[in-house]
């Protein structure tokens, strides 16, 4: 601990009367937290040095992408819709915070969502993502909203990332994404596969 006090009060002499820097601010609660550990403390992670939900989603993404074997389809894509959504409606916040009452309310809004909401000029190609409150302005509260298919495919999605964070101490307790999916069942919320008309196989 006397190196640590030692380099605080350097660190204090060399900032003077100017406040820290992030960086700076950084390493003196690293610092601090250190000598707590090393006090026999224990130190809960703290908010200001998480990772944020997009900051996670974006690495697990790329972990994922170079499992060995891993082919070229449309998951990814895929996996990127949902961790924008929920990001958008989130904020910038850790992982951890993330509560079941959250996942709740963003699959409830989700189910209310317009089905067609990402073909629309408006929605396609934001840069970042259009903001939540627009986005339920503009293409939430419908009657009929994505598909129960769909909506258990984002849950199942979050619940997976989730899982891979919790294994890395990103997060712990009882995964919030888990419990909102719904069984499907052909003909209530489930469609066959339709064989082609022989006109439409002639058209292809």
């Amino acid at each position: 601990t006397e190196s640590i006090n030692l380099t605080l009060d350097l660190m204090a002499e060399e900032v003077g009367e100017r406040d820290f820097t992030p960086e700076e601010q950084a390493k003196v609660w690293a610092l601090n937290d250190a000598k707590a550990e090393h006090m026999g403390q224990r130190m809960k992670p703290r908010k200001e040095l998480q990772a944020t939900f997009k900051e996670l989603a974006a690495e697990h993404l790329r972990l994922w992408k170079i499992e060995p074997g891993r082919r070229e389809t449309n998951t990814e894509q895929q996996k990127v819709a949902t961790f924008d959504l929920f990001a958008s409606f989130f904020g910038e916040r850790p992982l951890r915070d993330v509560t079941r009452a959250d996942a709740s309310t963003f699959a409830d809004a989700l189910r209310q969502l317009d089905p067609n909401w990402a073909r629309t000029g408006k929605a396609k190609g934001e840069t970042p993502a259009m903001p939540w409150k627009e986005l339920q302005r503009t293409f939430g509260g419908r009657d009929k909203g994505l598909s129960d298919a769909t909506v258990n495919r984002h849950m199942a999605t979050l619940s997976a990332l989730w899982k891979w964070a919790e294994a890395r101490e990103h997060c712990t307790g009882r995964n919030p994404f888990e419990g909102h999916r719904r069984s499907l069942k052909v003909g209530k919320n489930k469609n066959p596969y339709v064989a082609w008309e022989p006109e439409e196989l002639e058209r292809l």
